[in-house]
């Protein structure tokens, strides 16, 4: 895709097709344990997602590039223990959200998942109080995606959410709020 993309520059479809090539290098090499490399490949990957919304800002398949790029380097950094260029990260990816919901609202599992990785960032950051947060945002967004009630991935992510919202408060010391928490996660 790189020779093809050489040929073309400003083909947004090239564009778009040697992103997803850097998106499935940078996969690989997160899955084989090389944090630099699939760090390197989401980069270049957000790098050229941001190109394609140059392009056409208007298509929103393409504008959705950018936060699952954001969101990808988000990971690796948070794996690598690089906390605020993971927050950083994550956060671009979920302003990108935000902005994309209101006219796709299906990318509205994509904005609660990045509020999923934020708590987590939050958390390693030892910020129990603001992952909280972040996990009550998760959860709001779910609960607030068309046919939430019947929608059994958007069911596992609220349950999930839960369990989050009953274990960060016991690193907090509030038993109560934890098993309150606990009790709804078990119910969902």
């Amino acid at each position: 895709t790189a020779a093809l993309l050489a040929r073309a520059p400003n083909d947004g479809q090239r564009v778009f097709e040697h992103a997803q090539s850097l998106y499935w290098v940078g996969y690989i090499a997160r899955q084989r344990g090389d944090l630099p490399a699939a760090e390197a490949a989401f980069r270049d990957y957000l790098a050229l997602a941001q190109r394609l919304v140059q392009l056409d800002p208007q298509q929103l398949d393409w504008r959705a590039e950018v936060p699952y790029a954001s969101g990808n380097l988000g990971i690796v950094q948070l794996e690598s223990a690089h906390y605020a260029a993971a927050l950083q990260a994550f956060d671009e990816a979920r302003l990108a959200w935000t902005a994309l919901v209101g006219p796709r609202p299906d990318f509205g599992i994509e904005l609660a998942n990045i509020w999923g990785w934020i708590a987590k960032a939050r958390e390693a950051q030892g910020e129990h109080g603001a992952a909280i947060t972040a996990q009550q945002a998760k959860a709001e967004v779910l609960r607030g995606l068309p046919g939430a009630a019947q929608d059994r991935e958007v069911q596992r992510l609220l349950a999930n959410a839960s369990y989050e919202l009953g274990r960060l408060p016991l690193l907090l010391g509030q038993p109560e709020r934890a098993r309150l928490a606990a009790r709804a996660a078990l119910d969902q």
